[in-house]
């Protein structure tokens, strides 16, 4: 099962949430958190990139 951001925070595991927040695809519509891939987020949402 993948980490999710929120419980990595009330860890306080700071250098795993910035690890897996590189190159983020994700943004979750819950807290605002971002990440690279989907199961890592609550609640999450595609960054739409506009060009």
């Amino acid at each position: 099962m993948a980490k999710k951001l929120c419980k990595l925070a009330k860890k306080g595991k700071l250098d795993e949430i910035a690890a897996l927040a590189l190159n983020a695809r994700f943004i979750c519509a819950k807290c605002g958190r971002t990440a690279a891939w989907s199961e890592n987020l609550c609640k999450p949402r595609k960054i739409k990139v506009e060009g």
